[in-house]
């Protein structure tokens, strides 16, 4: 889970502070990877190779309405549902939050790494503090990282749905 504060200026000129919560799932790691032809991480890079600005921003976007939710006070439950979306992205906290993850490579490394589940993201820092890269190319082995983790991932969950469906 991925708390994120912000402060920001709302619509009447006020000033404040507030944590959003990002999350994602294994399934929902699984659905974003296999909503695009060749997968969302494959995707991905070809977007950053090419520079295409307006695709990366429509990825993040995609992203960021997938992975937040209103964390219950408990900590038991993790709700995510279209009003609590809509009522995040009518904020002026989201609009800087956006520009932030879309504009900073490092914010956008941060975000992505910590919405994933912990032993997800474990297998992303242990390949990007292995030495196989070095400092000058961290970003771009957090990126490799990130998808290889994320196709492990949808593996992983297909594997365990054909195993299912054939009831082992």
């Amino acid at each position: 889970m991925f708390i994120k504060t912000i402060n920001y200026k709302d619509f009447d000129g006020n000033e404040r502070s507030e944590d959003f919560y990002f999350n994602l799932t294994q399934s929902e790691i699984l659905k974003l990877e296999t909503s695009l032809n060749g997968g969302l991480t494959s995707y991905m890079s070809l977007m950053v190779q090419k520079q295409s600005q307006p695709d990366i921003m429509n990825i993040f976007e995609k992203i960021i309405d997938a992975s937040y939710g209103i964390k219950s006070l408990d900590g038991r439950t993790f709700t995510k549902t279209p009003e609590a979306l809509a009522e995040f992205k009518a904020t002026a906290a989201y609009d800087k939050f956006f520009m932030e993850i879309c504009m900073d490579e490092a914010k956008a490394s941060e975000f992505l790494l910590n919405i994933m589940p912990d032993d997800v993201s474990d297998k992303i820092k242990k390949a990007a503090e292995s030495g196989v890269y070095d400092d000058a190319t961290l970003s771009d082995a957090q990126r490799k990282a990130i998808s290889a983790a994320m196709a492990e991932v949808a593996g992983s969950v297909a594997a365990t749905d054909d195993a299912v469906k054939e009831g082992n």
